[in-house]
């Protein structure tokens, strides 16, 4: 596994990325991998929708060499049901797209590389 930090540049025009995108390497191969988005957010559940959105939009190429590309958000408060919301659908059409899901919980979110797919 590699963990890449996701720091906004100047080269991005300052656009919000997530915090850190973890690749899973399965076979010692660049071809069969999976990514991880993970936002770590207070209560801005909105911004992490956002920003996990713009790191799909600027990086859709490289995450479509994947085989799964997974959004994760972890929030230090109660997670509020964002599900019908504009910004959640966007993200979760894009994250589909790239045969992935989108998680998020409370305070610790732990999950081994077979529970990915697993949608609760």
């Amino acid at each position: 596994m590699v963990a890449f930090s996701c720091p906004d540049s100047a080269e991005d025009d300052g656009i919000k990325k997530c915090d850190y995108y973890y690749v899973i390497n399965y076979e010692k191969s660049e071809i069969v991998t999976d990514g991880i988005l993970i936002e770590l957010k207070g209560t801005a559940i909105c911004t992490a929708l956002k920003q996990l959105l713009n790191t799909v939009s600027l990086f859709k190429k490289e995450f479509s060499k994947n085989m799964h590309t997974y959004a994760r958000i972890v929030m230090r408060s109660s997670v509020p049901n964002i599900r019908a919301t504009s910004d959640y659908l966007k993200l979760n059409s894009e994250i589909q797209k790239l045969h992935g899901n989108i998680k998020i919980k409370e305070n610790i979110l732990s999950e081994k590389d077979i529970e990915l797919k697993l949608t609760k």
